[in-house]
Order: structure tokens, then C-alpha cells, then sequence
């Protein structure tokens, strides 16, 4: 089983909400690491059917930074504190065996150096994955220049147990200059490495930043599945007594029966009443189409992507415009759909 794991500066969670509810519907990620959501510290995000883990930024006057990471409800998890100036977050998940995911931000204008991020490493059980918006250049993963921020992340690429999955791939468009570049970096323990598959998603969405996907070759512990549970919140309890009295009026046992059939009999009863007036929730959820998806947002966000390949072959200017005006299109036709849905 292969489970996937998208990375993405999303650069504001609310605005492209609309963005994580249609990579969620093409891609079924098992887990989801953001960066700069652009968060207040006292709002939580809500995506259906996952555990929303985040660190916000608290020292400025408007919601800016901050990361989150959305896992799947059906998987047990856990936040892991972490102590660290830089903004990040951490969680434990109950694959197959237990995984760290650690998701860093790191601005422009926030110093750092290589000690910074060991520092976390340190506090990470293994075997991790590390992922993070980190600001740095390097030609180690693809860069065009190696800045001073790119030398201290390639220190901590240079480490024993630690392995770079990026491939070279851009995952950044400028739309002022309309060049590329590689600032989004993902990092594991050296013993994941070889589970892993590190690709950039053919496709752009709202942000100058493209989504990464990670590929973990892995499968869930058929233990760990949540079970299913009884839907108490409306119960119609008189509905449930009523069902209860009647079957417990039928097919009664004989008087010199046992009691132990007198038990089965009364277990039997309230568990098939439960079963038909109450109910059980699903344990694996499907995914549901967006309720405002429809054939023209499709061929629109097809047309997108086309143009996205066509700019990052040719690097053409008319062609970096002819992206921005596929983008805007899907854009439109996202929210004029909400609106009559």
C-alpha cells in the first residue's frame, strides 16, 4: 500500500481553501504539510475526516507564517512539542509502524543557522520526515545559486542519517520575474529513504509555490483501523425502547431454558435495535466529490496545468501569461460556482 503525503506553502489557508479541497478530492493524501497559513493563534483549521495539528505566528499584528499539518482521522496521532525559535510543528502517526512528520517554515527574514534546525532533529523520534518552505539556495538541490542560508541546510543534508529527497525539480514560480526556483525541501531519516518516492505535482494552483507530493511504500496496521461507533449524538431513544420491546416480546426462549439463552436473547435484542435506530459510523470514510465540482472547473484546471508545462519548457513570457490567465479562469469559475451551489 502506498500512501501519500502532500507538501505546499500555501501562503494563506483560508483563501486557498478551496485548493486543499480539490487536491484532497484528485489525490487522497494520507497526510498534508502546510506552510505560511497565515493563521491567528486562536483559529484551528477544519478539513473533514483529518486531525489538524499547527503552530501560528503570535508576534505580528496580522496573521502571517505559521505551519500546519492535516492527518488522517483513521490513523492514530499525536502532537510531538518541539522547543525551537523557528516556526514548526511536529506529530507522531501510527502507520504501519510509527512515523515523525515535522513541518518547518522559515522566512526570508529569519536568521538562522545549521545548529537551529539540529536542534530539532534532535527532538524528533525516528524514523522522521522533515518537510519546510526553508528560503534557501543550493545548487545541492537545484538551484541556479547558493546563498549563505543554502550552506547551512546542506550542513544538515551532509549529516549520516539524514538524506535530501528533492530531485531537482522547481517548486516555486516567481510571478514577478517569471522564473523558477527550489526553496521547498523535504528531508527523512536515512532508513525511510528507500520507501520514498519525491515528486512535484504537474500542477499550479493559487500559490507561487507548486505542491509536492511524497510517496511513502507502506501499509496500515489492519489493528489500527478506527472502529466503527454508535451515532449517539441524535439518537431517537424512544424509537431504540419501543424496537427493544418488541423483539424482546418475540421469539422468546422457553421458560426452562437455560440462562444463557435468555442472555444471547436480551444481547441479541438491543444490539439488532441499536443496529436499526441508531447506527454506526463509517470507519473509512470516502472521499466526496466538492459539492460545487463540475465539468468546466475540470477542463479549466486541465488547461492550467497544460500551460504550466508549456511555460516551465519554453520559459517564454507569453507563455507565463498565457498561466496567469488559465489561473485567474479557474479562479472565477471556482467562485461562481460556490455561489450558485
Amino acid at each position: 500500500m502506498t500512501l501519500n503525503i502532500i507538501q505546499w506553502n500555501i501562503n494563506g489557508f483560508l483563501k486557498k481553501l478551496n485548493d486543499i479541497k480539490i487536491i484532497i478530492q484528485n489525490h487522497n493524501p494520507t497526510i498534508i504539510c502546510l506552510q505560511e497559513t497565515n493563521l491567528n493563534d486562536n483559529f484551528t483549521p477544519n478539513i473533514n475526516n483529518f486531525n489538524n495539528y499547527t503552530t501560528n505566528r503570535t508576534d505580528c499584528l496580522r496573521a502571517s507564517g505559521g505551519v500546519a499539518i492535516l492527518a488522517r482521522s483513521e490513523y492514530p496521532s499525536s502532537l510531538i512539542p518541539i522547543q525551537s525559535t523557528l516556526e514548526v510543528v511536529a506529530i507522531s502517526i501510527q502507520l504501519k509502524t510509527k512515523i515523525t512528520l515535522c513541518n518547518i517554515y522559515i522566512p526570508n527574514q529569519k536568521k538562522f543557522d545549521a545548529s537551529d534546525i539540529e536542534n530539532i532533529i534532535q527532538q524528533l523520534p525516528t524514523p522522521f520526515l522533515l518537510t519546510g518552505d526553508f528560503n534557501s539556495h543550493s545548487a545541492y538541490w537545484g538551484s541556479d545559486k547558493t546563498d549563505d542560508r543554502g550552506k547551512q541546510i546542506e550542513k544538515i543534508a551532509e549529516m549520516d542519517n539524514i538524506t535530501l529527497l528533492n530531485n531537482g525539480e522547481p517548486t516555486r514560480l516567481n510571478s514577478a520575474n517569471s522564473k523558477f526556483s527550489t526553496i521547498d525541501l523535504s528531508l527523512c531519516s536515512t532508513s525511510l529513504a528507500q520507501r520514498i518516492n519525491w515528486s512535484t505535482l504537474p500542477e499550479i494552483y493559487d500559490s507561487d509555490h507548486i505542491p509536492i507530493k511524497i510517496d511513502l511504500f507502506s501499509s496500515k496496521a489492519p489493528s489500527n483501523k478506527s472502529p466503527p461507533r454508535w451515532k449517539l449524538k441524535n439518537t431517537n431513544w424512544n424509537l431504540f425502547s419501543q424496537m427493544v420491546e418488541i423483539y424482546l416480546n418475540s421469539n422468546s426462549p422457553p421458560p426452562d431454558d437455560p440462562i444463557s439463552n435468555d442472555v444471547s436473547h436480551i444481547t441479541n435484542t438491543i444490539i439488532t435495535a441499536a443496529n436499526l435506530s441508531i447506527g454506526k459510523t463509517n470507519p473509512n470514510p470516502k472521499n466526496s466529490k466538492v459539492p460545487w465540482w463540475n465539468q468546466e472547473i475540470k477542463l479549466a484546471i486541465q488547461n492550467k496545468n497544460k500551460a504550466l508545462k508549456t511555460f516551465i519548457k519554453t520559459g517564454n513570457i507569453d507563455d507565463h501569461i498565457l498561466l496567469k490567465q488559465h489561473r485567474a479562469k479557474t479562479r472565477y469559475l471556482v467562485k461562481r460556482s460556490k455561489e450558485n451551489s
